[in-house]
């Protein structure tokens, strides 16, 4: 499992901007966090099981 930066979401999505990045995002039900620079990232395995169909419940676990 590896983290899907901001960048590549941008390029899978064709949007530049922050908020339609996570506005697509949304529209194609993919879970995603935002990172410390308050844009959008998520990870390899749950942007896999979004846009595939195949979603299964995860937990994550951050630490404080």
């Amino acid at each position: 499992m590896s983290v899907v930066p901001f960048e590549e979401l941008q390029a899978l999505s064709g949007y530049k901007h922050r908020n339609k990045v996570m506005q697509w995002c949304r529209e194609q039900g993919i879970r995603f966090v935002l990172n410390s620079s308050n844009q959008p990232v998520t990870v390899s395995d749950m942007l896999r099981e979004d846009l595939d169909g195949t979603r299964e419940t995860t937990t994550i676990l951050f630490e404080r």
